[in-house]
């Protein structure tokens, strides 16, 4: 990913600090701000992990600037994706580039509270969930400068339960919800998940580097599904410091 050429503090649609940024995907392009929650690693990854089919029609909640639907949205050919972020700042900067990269008829925006999706969006419908929820419990710290960087981080307007829960009611039988969340987390996912007859299937863990703990962890979890997990191979970030292994560069190059 590499910012365009661009004055510097170029807005997009007349906010201080917005740029416009290539993503590996090219030729997509995504709108961001420096100053509130800027995707990373995660999303890219998550993206990857989902599978997802040219037909089918999705929801993501939790989507901030939309760069997860937008990359899901080059393996549609018929399908759809419903994207839901609360935040009035993350939802207009998806508008503008879902705009710039022509993707309107893919892509439906809704700022709206994820808890009330299943009121205006059609339950029992959706193939695929798709999540990158806030990762930590709500435990304010001096690192939130904003209260959208609050927001994105912290269990402030939704839980892991909540997600689960919005998920099991949108979802068709037999349809998947795919997350990623924090490793140390990995017993308050499951069990929200299993709460809301979310079976999970599929798990990756995500390490730093050969050798070290997991930080993250993938999971698909598939409604009303009989109990059977599998462990993915590890994801391995790193081979030396600021160097992406061979696995996620080919990550990237997929997406």
């Amino acid at each position: 990913m590499s910012a365009t050429n661009l004055p510097q503090n170029f807005s997009a649609g007349g906010e201080p600090d917005e740029v416009i940024e290539e993503l590996h995907a090219k030729p997509l392009k995504i709108v961001q701000n420096k100053k509130h929650f800027c995707f990373g690693i995660d999303a890219i990854l998550l993206a990857n992990f989902a599978r997802i089919k040219r037909n089918h029609k999705i929801c993501e909640l939790c989507s901030g600037n939309g760069i997860i639907s937008i990359l899901l949205s080059r393996k549609l050919q018929n399908g759809h994706i419903d994207a839901v972020e609360i935040q009035k700042e993350a939802f207009e900067l998806a508008e503008k580039s879902v705009k710039i990269n022509n993707i309107e008829d893919k892509i439906s925006l809704f700022n709206e509270d994820l808890k009330k999706a299943p009121d205006f969006l059609q339950k029992c419908s959706y193939d695929a969930v798709v999540c990158n929820p806030p990762y930590m419990k709500n435990c304010p710290t001096s690192a939130n400068k904003t209260p959208q960087l609050l927001i994105a981080r912290q269990e402030v307007c939704c839980t892991i339960d909540d997600v689960a829960k919005t998920s099991a009611a949108l979802l068709k039988n037999g349809g998947s919800l795919y997350l990623i969340h924090k490793a140390d987390r990995m017993a308050d996912v499951i069990f929200a998940l299993k709460s809301h007859k979310l079976e999970p299937k599929y798990i990756t863990f995500i390490k730093p580097f050969l050798g070290k703990s997991p930080t993250m962890f993938l999971v698909e979890s598939v409604k009303d599904a009989k109990s059977f997990l599998k462990y993915n191979d590890d994801i391995i970030v790193y081979s030396a410091p600021g160097q992406y292994t061979d696995q996620m560069n080919k990550i990237y190059s997929e997406e």
